[in-house]
């Protein structure tokens, strides 16, 4: 039964590696925006730890339809021409909202194991350049994985995970994490070169996709076993 805040907590241990790799390269470009890296960090930060703390008492098929509802929200975010979501680019740095932006969404990311990108770079892309803001949310990511990560490993082990450290499943992070980093460069290559728009489109793709498929495991297989355990139930019931 916590095999996904299980499966939520190993991926987020799985940000530390490939968003470190990945701010690297970034910084190497200088891809990353400090002034925003440092005004959006402290409050992703407390957000995760704070939520992190409680993701072992929420249910699991609440954690997984949030998620696929914030990712369909990021890829519309993202797939919307920004002339239909605002009239005009804020010209000033609204830094309460951002602060609040920023708690939420770290604790939102903590909770569910995601990186910030889904939150921070369409609100990021509004006052630095598009490669900039994705830069940027990997920087954001490291200190919002290891803070959510050092609280999910403090916690008692599930009993169905023998190999976990609190909720991580150690042997998972190792093995993923490592070809993960391998690709990272190729990455933050692509996000320098590729036209925005081409850019926004194929992550938002991505997200529709994963928000799909999960949608499908999570939900499809289990109607579908309740829907024949019923119908087995009414035949022999009519037999």
């Amino acid at each position: 039964p916590e095999m996904p805040k299980i499966a939520m907590a190993t991926s987020l241990a799985l940000v530390i590696p490939t968003t470190f790799a990945s701010a690297q390269a970034h910084a190497a470009r200088r891809g990353i925006d400090w002034y925003l890296w440092s005004l959006l960090a402290p409050g992703i930060v407390a957000g995760a730890i704070f939520t992190a703390l409680f993701a072992a008492k929420l249910n699991n098929e609440f954690l997984i339809l949030l998620f696929i509802a914030l990712v369909l929200w990021t890829a519309w975010k993202l797939m919307v021409p920004a002339s239909r979501q605002h009239s005009q680019t804020p010209k000033c740095l609204p830094v309460m909202l951002i602060t609040l932006k920023s708690v939420l969404g770290g604790a939102l990311s903590s909770l569910l194991g995601l990186g910030v990108g889904w939150f921070t770079v369409p609100m990021m892309a509004w006052f630095t350049a598009m490669p900039k803001a994705i830069g940027t949310a990997t920087a954001l990511a490291l200190p919002m994985a290891i803070a959510g990560t050092a609280t999910y490993l403090m916690m008692q082990a599930p009993g169905e995970c023998n190999q976990c450290a609190g909720f991580v499943a150690l042997p998972v992070v190792a093995a993923i994490g490592l070809s993960a980093v391998l690709t990272v460069p190729f990455g933050a290559w692509a996000a320098h070169i590729m036209p925005v728009a081409v850019l926004k489109r194929v992550f938002a793709i991505f997200l529709i996709i994963v928000a799909g498929y999960l949608a499908y495991k999570t939900y499809a297989p289990a109607k579908f076993m309740h829907f024949v355990q019923e119908t087995l139930a009414q035949s022999h019931t009519s037999h």
